[in-house]
């Protein structure tokens, strides 16, 4: 038991699918039960295991103790914090452009009133000395993580790729890729029509019961960034079906069996994901997770790996 308790500290000290041997010599079994090596033979690291052949290994197979691996993470993590530092700056120095940004559904829903005979309908408010100041601040920073982020993905890349093989590259890049374009795509969906619709809904309810709409401005742009992120967050959910469905996870027919499951579903995420209490919300939210489904098991069916022929292993 002592042997084996020091064969297996020994080969988890090392990367997977790697062993420590004596090139030349039976080395490698002695250096297994804890012997010396032979004088004058060298260790090396070489690839064993049913890895060895048909899975080309990581580029690099140079090992990296604890301490570097944080050296590294260190390092990438500083260069983040100063490109975020730097594109938040720039985004404080366009602080009114970013302002103009924010309230455009407002300044649009104005108008819109204004020619119907509304009068001032939307006043934005500020209730504390400091709310202004902290909400430019907040919305700059945010403004400096959207500049940033290839930078931030560009990162967290570099860290992870090199333990990962080529065939594992090429299938993250594509994944990573089109998730941004989704989220962005769910975050515009919910800034030009969500909201928007949202918005115009709540004013109108005010004004037929003879309440002056004046929202303050903190909570105004903080739902409208967390209704971004949401929908932003829910049209990942096609990319997420798509892999499953490649893994052969998630078959496409498992999907369209469970349909009015996935109905109910999308209502209940619908009243969960919103943020705010509003019906109209709610409903908008569901409609899109249904519109997602039906993408989702169009994705599932392209992706999902076709079953081969029965002789196609046999070369007729």
């Amino acid at each position: 038991m002592e042997v084996f308790g020091q064969a297996l500290i020994r080969g988890m000290s090392g990367p997977v699918g790697e062993s420590s041997r004596w090139p030349g010599t039976d080395g490698d079994i002695g250096h297994r039960y804890g012997q010396a090596p032979p004088h004058g033979a060298r260790e090396e690291n070489v690839r064993t295991g049913p890895d060895r052949a048909s899975c080309p290994g990581p580029p690099s197979d140079v090992r990296m103790t604890f301490s570097e691996h944080l050296i590294e993470l260190r390092r990438r993590i500083l260069w983040v914090i100063l490109t975020v530092a730097i594109c938040s700056a720039a985004g404080l120095a366009c602080y009114k452009d970013v302002f103009a940004f924010l309230v455009a559904p407002v300044e649009a829903l104005n108008l819109k009133l204004e020619a119907e005979g509304v009068r001032s309908p939307i006043q934005p408010q500020s209730k504390g000395l400091t709310d202004t100041f902290m909400l430019v601040f907040e919305a700059s920073l945010l403004v400096g993580l959207l500049l940033a982020s290839p930078m931030v993905i560009y990162q967290i890349w570099a860290f992870v790729s090199p333990g990962l093989y080529p065939r594992e590259k090429k299938a993250v890049m594509p994944i990573l890729t089109v998730g941004i374009l989704f989220f962005l795509g769910g975050a515009a969906f919910a800034y030009k029509i969500v909201f928007p619709f949202a918005l115009e809904f709540f004013v109108r309810l005010d004004l037929e019961l003879h309440i002056l709409p004046q929202y303050v401005m903190t909570d105004y742009v903080s739902f409208l960034l967390l209704m971004m992120v949401c929908f932003g967050a829910a049209f990942e959910v096609p990319l997420v079906v798509a892999a499953l469905a490649r893994l052969r996870i998630l078959p496409p027919a498992f999907l369209l069996s469970r349909w009015r499951y996935c109905v109910v579903a999308a209502f209940v995420l619908g009243s969960v994901l919103t943020p705010g209490p509003d019906t109209i919300s709610m409903l908008l939210m569901s409609g899109a997770l249904l519109l997602l489904y039906a993408l989702s098991a169009a994705a599932a069916w392209v992706f999902y790996p076709r079953e081969e022929g029965p002789t196609a292993g046999n070369g007729r």
